[in-house]
């Protein structure tokens, strides 16, 4: 290690923390955009920096959970609606920030 101690404090060189942390995600579309009210639509979702850490990332559809949430890699999270209406917002959310598609489902 190659930090320096400041007081109790253990203060890492730049090498040691770059790497650390991820760029927050962004989300680009979703496919498809329409399904039924009932939920149940499987939807792909596309973008980047997209994390599988276990359960740390999570997706919601018009503010409802998502299920069967499954980060394939960086660019891709597939998943299946849950009951809804209207047009409505998808949102992933990983450790290192949100992504928001705007008004991006209708559920019909």
């Amino acid at each position: 290690m190659s930090g320096t101690w400041r007081s109790w404090w253990w203060w890492p060189s730049k090498k040691e923390s770059s790497g650390l942390a991820s760029p927050p995600p962004t989300a680009a579309s979703i496919v498809p955009a329409t399904g039924s009210v009932l939920g149940g639509t499987a939807v792909t979702i596309t973008g980047t920096s997209f994390v599988n850490h276990g359960a740390s990332s999570s997706v919601t559809i018009g503010a409802v959970p998502a299920t069967s949430v499954v980060v394939v890699d960086s660019t891709r999270i597939t998943c299946v609606t849950p009951v809804g209406v209207g047009t409505v917002s998808v949102v992933v959310t990983t450790p290192y920030g949100t992504a928001t598609l705007t008004n991006a489902f209708v559920y019909v």
